[in-house]
C-alpha cells in the first residue's frame, strides 16, 4: 500500500460496499479515517498502515491515487453506464458483486476500480467500448 497523508482521499470497503472518506489521523503503525460519512458499525475504524486491513471483521482501505482514473462521463456515457449497471449491478439479472462495487465506483466516485473490484469479461468489454467512445 501507498504512503498515505493526512487529508488522503481513501475508500473503506465493507461488506462489498465502497465508502469514500479521508483519513483524518496517523500513528506509528496505524492510521484512522474520517468515520462520518461511513455506516455506524465502522465508527471505530483504525487501519494497518502497511495492510490496509481493518483492526476488525470485514473491512480494508483503499486508497484514491492516480492509478485509479478520475472518469469525466458525459451525459451520453453516463446513461449508457447506468443501464449496464441495471443489469450488472443493483441485483439486477447478472448481478455480481465484483461487477456493481465496479460500475458504482465508475457512477458515484468517477472512478476506474477495477483493481479493487475486477469486473467480469463482459462489462469490462463493454465499459470499456463506451468509455474509449467518449475520448
Amino acid at each position: 500500500m501507498r504512503t498515505l497523508e493526512v487529508g488522503s482521499a481513501v475508500v473503506v470497503k465493507h461488506n462489498d460496499a465502497l465508502h469514500p472518506t479521508t483519513v483524518t489521523r496517523i500513528g506509528k503503525r496505524l492510521l484512522w479515517v474520517d468515520v462520518t460519512a461511513l455506516p455506524p458499525q465502522l465508527d471505530k475504524c483504525v487501519f494497518d498502515q502497511k495492510t490496509g486491513y481493518g483492526w476488525g471483521a470485514g473491512f480494508a482501505l483503499f486508497p484514491l491515487d492516480d492509478a485509479w482514473d478520475t472518469l469525466k462521463l458525459t451525459g451520453s456515457q453516463r446513461a449508457k453506464l447506468e443501464t449496464i449497471w441495471a443489469v450488472y449491478g443493483n441485483n439486477g439479472p447478472k448481478h455480481s458483486e465484483n461487477d456493481h462495487q465496479f460500475m458504482r465506483g465508475l457512477l458515484e466516485l468517477g472512478r476506474d476500480l477495477r483493481q479493487a473490484h475486477p469486473p467480469s469479461e463482459e462489462i469490462r468489454w463493454r465499459v470499456d467500448v463506451i468509455l474509449a467512445a467518449g475520448k
